[in-house]
């Protein structure tokens, strides 16, 4: 369990396979059944399972669902609810933004680094 966004045939009948962290990617497997597997020639698994990774997103999943509306009722009303709460908190209001994008997982000295600025600043 590394939260690495990958896979690895790592034999003949086996194969690793890892979607990622924090719900940054979803991951879906297909895997093959026993009697397909027995048909199979070669006796080799590296095209009989299907990895695909997905970027949790409302235009990815509706690429792959074919749909364009994920809302609920039961959804709507909790969105409205989690808006209107921030708007009594006040946390609606823009108070400043980043002159830039900063990330995590890059070297410290990097200029994109968020550790960077945080040490330089």
């Amino acid at each position: 369990h590394t939260h690495y966004r990958g896979s690895k045939q790592l034999d003949d009948a086996s194969i690793s396979f890892e979607a990622g962290r924090f719900l940054d990617t979803i991951g879906f497997v297909s895997f093959p059944t026993r009697s397909s597997l027995l048909a199979m020639e070669g006796n080799t698994t590296e095209s009989a399972f299907q990895g695909m990774f997905l970027d949790p997103n409302y235009e990815s999943l509706g690429n792959i669902l074919q749909m364009t509306d994920f809302s609920t009722p039961k959804g709507k009303e909790l969105s409205e609810f989690i808006r209107k709460t921030q708007e009594k908190m006040g946390l609606l209001e823009e108070i400043g933004c980043a002159p830039r994008e900063y990330i995590l997982e890059v070297p410290i000295d990097d200029e994109s680094s968020v550790f960077g600025l945080y040490r330089d600043q």
